[in-house]
């Protein structure tokens, strides 16, 4: 089944099967992207969280034609980035 598929599948009957789908084929990437732009595990580790959060939050408007890894490759980024300002923030 593809992404799409699981997505909606996912939004119409709050299937948590489809979207343990969904994590499992991207956690990877997620987690990679973030951890590239915090260096930092244990914050790559919440970022990751915090993107399927996001995810799940958000699915119901996303449109047939989003491509999800773009998607969460974006997501992941910006998520890394307010994290990382708001550790540097904690930090001074």
């Amino acid at each position: 089944m593809n992404d799409w598929k699981l997505l909606c599948e996912f939004v119409s009957g709050d299937s948590e099967r489809a979207f343990q789908e969904l994590v499992n084929r991207h956690i990877n990437l997620v987690h990679s992207v973030a951890f590239r732009q915090v260096q930092d595990s244990q914050l790559a580790e919440e970022v990751t969280q915090a993107v399927f959060i996001l995810l799940a939050r958000k699915a119901a408007r996303l449109k047939e034609a989003t491509v999800l890894a773009a998607w969460l490759y974006r997501t992941t980024r910006f998520v890394a980035a307010r994290k990382k300002s708001q550790k540097t923030a904690k930090n001074r």
